[in-house]
């Protein structure tokens, strides 16, 4: 059966605890993205999608394999708290 959806959309929620921001890691079983790290897109972590969680610093989440574009929310979510106004763009991670 051919998929007739015209795009899919993911909800996913950037929670802060402590200064610190959850990520969760993809289980490796997973088709798409095997492994790679990204913050929740449920409210309760099921372990068929993820495998592993953390709380980071936005400098710890540098250290990890995040999807693409989860590091530059993460910033822009932490430059909002800090009462500056950013609208989403790449960041460098180095």
């Amino acid at each position: 059966m051919t998929n007739q959806y015209l795009h899919e959309v993911a909800i996913t929620a950037i929670i802060i605890k402590e200064g610190k921001y959850l990520i969760t890691r993809r289980a490796l079983t997973k088709k798409r993205f095997p492994g790679k790290w990204t913050v929740p897109g449920e409210v309760q972590l099921q372990p068929e999608e993820t495998d592993q969680f953390v709380w980071v610093s936005l400098e710890e989440a540098k250290a990890y394999d995040l999807l693409d574009g989860i590091y530059d929310e993460l910033l822009m979510v932490d430059n909002k708290r800090k009462g500056l106004k950013e609208e989403w763009k790449r960041h460098d991670v180095s």
